[in-house]
């Protein structure tokens, strides 16, 4: 991302020379291996490449007093406008492929339901546009082809979440500051912990979790709860099956957000996820947001969403701090 050499609002023309803070160094737009991309009005320029490894920071940028905000019609706009239709997807899917650029959120492609040739092609049209493919609902099968098909790429596979993810060997991965806590009742909940868990690493977030402290045995959360909050977490994920009661109570403890995340661990009415669900929309501490059943990856992208902009106004606070600083040490 680049933004006109100057200071203040009022950029110095002159200079022709725009700071690269993906590239950490000033440069012109005559650059050679980049494509500089204007955005708005304001003398501010984007990095294609950069935006390709690295889309969802670029969502919202801030300089100084001004913000400015990617449109969010921008693919709507340009869809309607166009004279074609879309490019053809393998066998007729339509892929999403610019997803994580307008909301942050990466497309992930449900393996389960689709025959093996659907999804390889679809994993190298992924790979081909944005260096990364997500899958989730992998069976074993669908994990050998993946491995076979693309053994010079890197496959990583998340047995417990059922989850794949495919990346080009030059991809890079982005780290946000975002922090996401996650919190299991029991271990049979972990399986949907660790998709929303994958989920949150790969928008950016640094994750760290706790398993198997229900309320049958509170005293096991105090000393890992504590544990958590020391790590300065932006937001916190409960997954719980059975009764579901320990959203809740973590929700009435802390003062960061909670997402509830019911899980279909139970025996008898109730059992598949329906009493902790209702448990956790009935609940009495305010604010406590609750997903679907199993929805681990809707749990996952929404505490990765809450992170990243709480990282944005973190990072932006102490650069405008340490800017403040160096102005003052130059001044004295």
């Amino acid at each position: 991302m680049l933004r006109e050499r100057g200071t203040g609002c009022q950029p110095r023309r002159r200079f022709r020379q725009f700071w690269a803070v993906s590239c950490g160094k000033w440069a012109s737009l005559t650059i050679t291996g980049h494509q500089w991309i204007p955005i708005g009005a304001r003398p501010v320029y984007a990095c294609s490449w950069c935006i390709a490894q690295r889309p969802s920071i670029y969502n919202r940028i801030v300089f100084g007093k001004g913000t400015i905000v990617r449109d969010p019609l921008h693919d709507l706009r340009a869809a309607l406008a166009a004279t074609a239709g879309p490019a053809p997807s393998p066998h007729t899917v339509h892929l999403d492929l610019t997803r994580e650029a307008r909301t942050g959120v990466p497309e992930i492609v449900q393996a389960d339901g689709k025959d093996v040739s659907t999804v390889l092609a679809i994993v190298q049209t992924f790979l081909d546009q944005n260096g990364r493919a997500i899958l989730s609902r992998v069976r074993r099968s669908m994990m050998r082809a993946l491995e076979e098909q693309f053994a010079d790429y890197r496959v990583e596979e998340s047995p417990r979440a059922r989850m794949a993810v495919v990346r080009r060997p030059d991809y890079l991965a982005h780290h946000t500051g975002g922090k996401v806590g996650f919190i299991t009742a029991g271990t049979a909940d972990a399986p949907v912990a660790e998709q929303a868990r994958l989920i949150a690493e790969e928008m950016g977030c640094e994750t760290f979790v706790i398993y198997d402290v229900g309320v049958a045995g509170l005293h096991r959360l105090i000393t890992p709860l504590q544990r958590l909050l020391e790590d300065n977490v932006d937001v916190i994920v409960v997954a719980a099956g059975m009764d579901g009661a320990l959203a809740s109570v973590i929700a009435g403890l802390v003062e960061v957000p909670v997402i509830g995340l019911p899980t279909a661990t139970g025996y008898g009415y109730g059992g598949r996820g329906e009493a902790a669900l209702a448990s956790m929309l009935q609940t009495c501490s305010p604010g406590l947001t609750v997903v679907n059943v199993g929805n681990g990856i809707g749990a996952g992208s929404s505490a990765a969403r809450i992170a990243n902009r709480i990282a944005v106004a973190r990072n932006t606070t102490r650069a405008a701090r340490e800017a403040a600083e160096t102005n003052a040490a130059r001044s004295d």
